[in-house]
């Protein structure tokens, strides 16, 4: 049987039909009774970490972990993941005795709060309890399929090709690879969209003759770019990215990163999305203005540069011509004296709390490599 795109788990790939495009991974893995588990017969996505190869803002190599209720098939297409069973070795459904091994209190804080990160928001199968149970029983760190998490593969470096993607006769997804290619493409389809937001909603994909311009596949807009005087950051650069490059910085962007309930959406959200949908993060606009950022766009005329001010709401700030994208922010060099970094036991918590979550595939893969 032929399909009409695909994508590989653990190097094994998956077709899928185009009708299929707006599921989610999960609902995929589910109605096709995939298992990932090495020792017992589960199915689906229970007990399963899920990582998605990209590069960092710094075009490295690197896996991204996902909810994979969270993510649509389309933004999978022709993209590598990496499925790592992390229940491994079950015993029970029961909680852990914590008796043995007497992990210490911080300890199953930490713990708590990696199984906040990673459960599935929806409760579907990775809930809370299962994910800390499974976290806190050493005896279940023996990762499967471990080495495939370690060896990161490349996306960016590779050749990548644009593509146009045809859910109907009345709904195309274009896949650009340079800023310039997606401007044209907006201003020679009067009612073609840039896509902002993570997740393809139903609504948006089951509008009549949509054109929806996609943005993540530009590697420009992925980086950030640094001189003497300020830092150039790519519209499409995630949360977490963001985050890992400004933290010490600001105050405001560790409290950010603290109110994100779920690690998908500081991974999957990027910069742009933050601006475009407010109640995503509605620090985000504070943490701009605090840094004294810019906007800029690019369109047809060339580059606009806009200053983000207090009292300028985002529908003003983004009230510019349809084929104008917003391509990236910039940031004036940071001055160091004004950095305020807590000494007292609470800050600590907090900054363990922010380590955790802006390196936890570094973390896993400790977990992995120590067993």
């Amino acid at each position: 049987m032929s399909f009409d795109y695909s994508f590989r788990i653990n190097d094994r790939m998956y077709g899928i039909n185009d009708e299929l495009l707006g599921s989610t991974l999960g609902d995929f893995i589910d109605c096709h009774t995939i298992t990932f588990s090495n020792k017992s017969k589960r199915l689906g996505t229970n007990g399963v970490m899920f990582f998605l190869a990209g590069h960092d803002q710094f075009g490295e190599a690197c896996y991204r972990f996902i909810c994979p209720y969270l993510i649509n098939l389309v933004k999978l297409i022709n993209r590598d993941l990496i499925a790592v069973d992390f229940l491994f070795a079950e015993k029970s459904d029961d909680y852990p005795d914590l008796e043995k091994g007497a992990p210490s209190r911080e300890s199953i804080v930490e713990e708590a709060f990696i199984a906040k990160l990673t459960s599935d928001p929806q409760g579907r199968n990775n809930n809370f309890s299962n994910t800390l149970g499974a976290l806190l029983d050493s005896d279940r760190h023996n990762f499967y399929d471990a080495e495939r998490l370690i060896n990161s593969k490349p996306y960016f470096s590779e050749a990548l090709s644009s593509n146009a993607i045809r859910f109907s006769t009345d709904k195309t997804l274009y896949i650009p690879i340079t800023t310039s290619e997606a401007i044209k493409i907006k201003s020679l389809n009067k009612n073609s969209k840039f896509v902002h937001g993570e997740f393809f909603s139903d609504n948006l994909l089951g509008e009549n003759n949509t054109k929806l311009i996609y943005l993540e596949s530009i590697p420009e807009l992925r980086e950030i770019e640094q001189n003497d005087k300020f830092s150039r950051v790519g519209s499409s650069v995630s949360i977490r990215s963001f985050a890992q490059h400004f933290c010490n910085e600001v105050n405001l962007i560790r409290e950010m990163i603290l109110q994100s309930s779920n690690l998908h959406c500081i991974n999957s959200f990027s910069i742009r999305d933050a601006i475009y949908i407010e109640p995503l993060f509605p620090l985000f606009k504070k943490i701009l203005i605090s840094m004294s950022a810019e906007l800029v766009f690019e369109g047809l005329e060339g580059e606009k540069i806009i200053p983000i001010k207090d009292g300028l709401s985002i529908e003003e700030v983004m009230g510019s011509p349809d084929q104008e994208l917003l391509v990236a922010i910039l940031i004036p060099k940071f001055d160091s004296s004004r950095a305020n970094y807590g000494k007292n036991k609470e800050s600590q918590k907090i900054s363990t709390k922010i380590d955790i979550a802006l390196h936890f595939e570094q973390k896993i893969m400790q977990r992995l490599l120590l067993g």
